[in-house]
């Protein structure tokens, strides 16, 4: 029993006593070739193991913050349209005791500020802009600790492009999201944030290259379609009347 064709690409080929049952059929199957899904933009997700650790050390007064890691996805895209950053985080706030200011001392009150993470992507040398992305794990800044899954984009409005990330590798480097204050501000009794990060991964909306089974599968689908028309052709000279 012949296989049912989709009506849509059964419109395309006219029934054609020109063409034969088969000739139609060949130039039905070569149309579901050409239409078919073509390569596109997906998400492709990739874990980030380096990043997963104990971070921050309270004792810590400089509350530095620089983990770096290395990412390869394992193939090269077409192209990169967005870059997400997704971590899994426990985060305790930095204390301090606000004293007012040099001009100005005051009772000192104590301050919590709960900080979130970001981080830089590593541009290779591309552009004399840092590519960076913040991730927030609290509405609130002053309280005692927050915990759960920050996702962000990366921007890219001052770089125009991805295209770096093309070959599917690269680096970034995770911060606290700000550890600073002002120089004539009175702080005493500084302890700094700290955390722990459960998991991470890397996001990419990218377009892959696609493989040779698909270029192979296309030009075969255009000579089954040209066959199936130099066929029609030749048997629509056969059956025209010869002139004189």
């Amino acid at each position: 029993m012949p296989s049912r064709i989709s009506p849509t690409l059964a419109g395309l080929v006219p029934r054609s006593s020109a063409l034969g049952w088969v000739g139609r059929r060949a130039a039905l199957f070569a149309c579901a070739l050409l239409f078919a899904p073509g390569t596109s933009a997906a998400p492709f997700v990739l874990e980030l193991p380096e990043l997963v650790r104990p971070i921050g050390d309270p004792l810590d007064r400089s509350a530095t913050l620089a983990i770096p890691a290395h990412f390869d996805f394992g193939q090269p895209f077409l192209s990169v349209d967005a870059v997400f950053l997704e971590v899994e985080a426990t985060l305790y706030a930095g204390e301090y005791d606000f004293c007012g200011f040099i001009f100005d001392p005051q009772p000192c009150t104590h301050v919590l500020e709960l900080l979130g993470l970001f981080a830089r992507l590593d541009n290779e040398g591309g552009s004399p802009f840092s590519i960076v992305t913040a991730l927030s794990y609290s509405d609130e800044l002053h309280v005692p600790s927050a915990s759960g899954t920050a996702r962000s984009a990366f921007d890219y409005s001052l770089h125009g492009s991805f295209d770096f990330l093309l070959d599917g590798e690269g680096e970034l480097t995770l911060h606290w999201n700000r550890v600073f204050t002002f120089p004539d501000r009175i702080i005493m009794d500084f302890h700094a944030p700290y955390g722990e990060i459960h998991g991470a991964r890397l996001i990419l909306e990218a377009t892959p290259i696609p493989e040779p089974s698909v270029s192979s599968m296309t030009a075969i689908a255009l000579a089954i379609l040209g066959a199936s028309v130099r066929l029609s052709s030749l048997r629509q000279s056969k059956k025209s009347p010869r002139s004189g």
